[in-house]
């Protein structure tokens, strides 16, 4: 799951920020309503980012039904 928030984190500075969420869940296929509410369950912290303790604590239940499942194992 670090290789993919590392593919997500653009600018890499070890924070998803919400445009790279966005872009690249959009490349993934994903409507913004689906992103939206990724993001509401992420961000714990209300700061509009994402370090990889909340990408993690929530993604792992998001990678098995993701598309994202078919790219784990690309950079």
């Amino acid at each position: 799951m670090l290789q993919i928030f590392n593919e997500i984190d653009a600018n890499q500075n070890g924070v998803l920020e919400v445009s790279e969420i966005m872009a690249k869940f959009r490349e993934k296929g994903y409507q913004d309503i689906e992103i939206d509410a990724f993001l509401a369950e992420c961000d714990l912290d209300n700061n509009g980012t994402l370090s990889l303790d909340e990408f993690l604590a929530v993604f792992s239940r998001f990678i098995a039904k993701s598309r994202f499942a078919s790219s784990a194992g690309r950079t």
